[in-house]
């Protein structure tokens, strides 16, 4: 929604959502995508100063059948989530403010344990650079910012709506700015507060950045739940990581763990990660179309 929250029936890594755009649209003009410190899981070569994404795996072979020329229209663009305005270069933010209509705001530190300004420069700070950077491009039709279903864990159940954030936002920029990180990690425990991890606590955070800004850009939210390996896109059962249950279940498989504690009676909210693509894509069209 504009100024809505989507949650659907997390992914991090833009690749993901480059390959099942690919596999069902083909006469789009481009797609520029920007590479973080950490790269999105793909091939990178810098030749000339330009950043060539190298595409030729498995997980591309449909749209290769299909169209074998689509690499030249994708351009990457390097940046870092952990820099003032994105880490982007002047030449680089003209290209994006000249030739984006679609902003899916999928990079994000997920650790729970991560150190409270990181995850504040990272989940907080860069949202509101890239929201002010999306207000410069005329073309903008929709900006997608990828939250969690985990990010209200406080209420219950959690509806699709806002809920009041801990703490304003850019008065929390302003507090980690101003303290040195030992200060900082000493008040930690009373910013959070009843949140769990810093992850939950800078994610609900976020979210009232882009209530703040809902007026001024066609920008919602998407909350997916804990994103795990594909059903059927590119193949069944694909995934490039073992976080979460991915992560435990691998680990019985080879043997490492034999017991696990936790709840039983607890629901899991688990997604397959073509499915959580599909649903971003869809949640991308809705507030282009359907502003509210």
């Amino acid at each position: 929604m504009n100024g809505k929250s989507l949650s659907p029936s997390k992914t991090r890594c833009y690749c993901d959502v480059v390959e099942i755009w690919l596999q069902t649209v083909y006469n789009i003009h481009g797609l520029v995508g920007v590479i973080g410190s950490a790269g999105v899981g793909l091939e990178i070569n810098h030749r000339n100063g330009l950043i060539k994404v190298n595409l030729d795996s498995f997980r591309f072979n449909n749209q290769t059948e299909k169209e074998p020329t689509f690499q030249r229209r994708i351009v990457a663009i390097k940046g870092d989530c952990s820099l003032s305005n994105l880490g982007i270069s002047k030449i680089d933010r003209a290209i994006l403010t000249r030739e984006v209509s679609i902003v899916f705001n999928v990079a994000a530190t997920v650790r729970f344990n991560e150190k409270l300004k990181s995850a504040i420069t990272i989940n907080i700070r860069s949202l509101r650079d890239l929201i002010n950077l999306s207000k410069e491009m005329p073309k903008l039709k929709s900006f997608v910012h990828v939250s969690t279903v985990y990010a209200n864990c406080l209420y219950n159940p959690i509806e699709e709506k806002f809920y009041d954030p801990p703490i304003d936002a850019d008065k929390l920029i302003d507090l980690v700015n101003s303290l040195e990180e030992k200060m900082l990690d000493y008040i930690t425990p009373k910013l959070l507060g009843r949140c769990p991890n810093t992850y939950v606590y800078t994610k609900s955070v976020a979210e009232s950045v882009v209530k703040k800004h809902a007026g001024t850009i066609p920008i919602g939210i998407f909350r997916p739940g804990i994103v795990i390996s594909t059903y059927k896109e590119p193949v069944s059962g694909w995934i490039d990581n073992v976080y979460g249950p991915v992560g435990i279940t691998a680990s019985v498989i080879i043997g490492l763990m034999r017991i696990h504690h936790c709840d039983g009676l607890v629901k899991a909210n688990l997604i397959p990660g073509d499915l959580t693509i599909n649903g971003l894509i869809a949640s991308a069209w809705d507030i282009a179309n359907n502003p509210r």
